[in-house]
């Protein structure tokens, strides 16, 4: 730590880089931490080679530390100043757990804590590491704690890809807490009282977290519900290649193609998406007494596919919504130099959202 960050720290000030490898994209996010406010000050994608990262595994570590050096030379060629919060894919063999127990002494709760969750399956395996978040506590001393788990091995091997390039994450973040964080730091206080899903539809897989009273309560995977397979659908209904459907839902083709059976396949893969969404919204509607969830946010890649948010609005009867980039930007005092005058626009927050929530957390 150099002096400069130490008296940063002493006035309560850090900055904090938040680093987001998805299967298509590296993201960066810079987030300077003050006493009074979060701003955000530089973001950066930097684009890997098809086939780097395959079912969530990383298939060409070259590639992707290539990458990483073309990211770093481009942005910080004097290394990365502050602290680094690196996130691990929630499908990485991450587990999650919320247990209620009897809060003890202030210099003895903590090692009550993980000596209460390794007693628990599977937590208590050999070489599992774990965490925890005390979510809420009672006048009465009984403490509901969300305790997360994963195998050591796991974490050394992702961390030591890193290395070569002079990444040396501070702490390492599940990336499906990273939306929550921006969901919570940018909402009102009416909506923090709601129920809330985020669905975080990317290339090769999608998780919806959900946050109930201003808190996290839990995290799924969303199977068969991935941008890719959203494409291939449609696409073997209309006889297109999934690239040029992906063009031309992001309106970049100039090639014909019949526009009624275009939207009848977007119609049909909705369909589909929409009924795996269902499976993952009937667990938590059944885990609480049949509480429903009261809005639904989108983000991620898959966020900005034409009409999707109508279309679940419609078939779950739940209000779905992208975040706001308004408010997202007047949370987090953005930075005018970094989107220019215009402001962050949804598809730059949509494929952002991960690694901005990534780099408020403040280690």
């Amino acid at each position: 730590m150099s002096f400069s960050d130490l008296i940063g720290r002493i006035k309560g000030e850090v900055l904090v880089t938040g680093v987001d490898v998805g299967h298509s994209s590296i993201k960066f996010a810079q987030v300077e931490h003050k006493r009074s406010e979060k701003r955000l000050i530089a973001v950066d994608v930097e684009y890997l080679p098809a086939k780097t990262i395959e079912d969530n595994e990383v298939r060409e570590p070259k590639a992707l530390q290539d990458a990483l050096t073309r990211l770093m030379q481009r942005r910080f060629p004097d290394g990365i100043q502050g602290e680094i919060v690196l996130g691990i894919n929630w499908s990485n063999g991450i587990l999650a757990d919320r247990v209620s127990l009897r809060k003890q002494s202030d210099d003895t709760n903590e090692a009550f804590i993980l000596e209460e969750a390794g007693k628990r399956p599977p937590f208590n395996e050999d070489g599992v590491n774990l965490d925890y978040e005390i979510l809420s506590e009672t006048a009465q001393g009984d403490q509901d704690v969300l305790i997360v788990a994963a195998k050591g091995a796991g974490l050394s091997a992702w961390v030591n890809l890193f290395k070569p390039v002079e990444i040396i994450p501070s702490i390492l973040e599940v990336d499906a807490f990273a939306a929550v964080n921006i969901f919570l730091l940018s909402s009102t206080e009416d909506e923090l009282k709601q129920t809330v899903a985020i669905l975080n539809i990317g290339d090769k897989r999608t998780h919806i977290s959900i946050v109930r009273n201003g808190l996290f309560h839990s995290t799924r995977t969303v199977q068969n519900a991935s941008v890719d397979t959203f494409l291939s659908q449609m696409s073997r209904r209309i006889g297109l290649d999934s690239e040029m459907v992906g063009k031309i839902l992001r309106e970049e083709s100039t090639e014909p193609y019949d526009n009624d059976l275009f939207n009848q396949a977007l119609e049909f893969a909705a369909d589909e998406f929409a009924v795996s969404l269902e499976l993952a919204l009937r667990y938590f509607t059944s885990s609480e007494n049949q509480e429903r969830v009261q809005k639904l946010i989108l983000v991620g890649g898959g966020a900005g596919i034409s009409g999707l948010t109508g279309f679940l609005t419609s078939k779950l009867a739940i209000e779905t919504v992208c975040f706001e980039s308004a408010k997202v930007q007047a949370a987090l005092h953005v930075d005018q130099s970094i989107f220019g005058a215009s402001g962050m626009t949804q598809d730059a927050l949509n494929t952002l959202v991960t690694a901005i929530g990534l780099a408020t957390r403040k280690p």
